[in-house]
């Protein structure tokens, strides 16, 4: 496993602007019925880093439960800040280490 480095600012900036590819996933995943704007969702983010993905799919599926998994703690940490007010509830993130 890689070790913990400095987070990317990069991928703090993701939280406030988020990645067209991110835009484009949502698009498929309502127009296939994978996911529904009107009922409570099921999200998983395998790889999900500081938690940008969920911030942006908490605000579109506020409905819905989220879990984040992954191997770095030091980006768990930050994801688990007080300051991500979105989160009150219906959130878990875990971190993984198997080496």
């Amino acid at each position: 496993m890689p070790k913990d480095k400095k987070i990317p600012k990069s991928e703090v900036s993701q939280i406030k602007k988020v990645y067209q590819s991110t835009c484009d996933f949502e698009k498929f995943l309502v127009n296939n019925k994978i996911l529904s704007y009107k009922r409570q969702n099921k999200i998983i983010d395998i790889g999900t880093g500081i938690g940008s993905n969920l911030i942006y799919f908490k605000k579109k599926f506020f409905k819905s439960k989220f879990v984040g998994i992954d191997y770095s703690k030091k980006k768990i940490d930050f994801a688990k800040k007080p300051d991500q007010k979105i989160w009150k509830k219906k959130r878990e993130l875990y971190y993984e280490n198997r080496t």
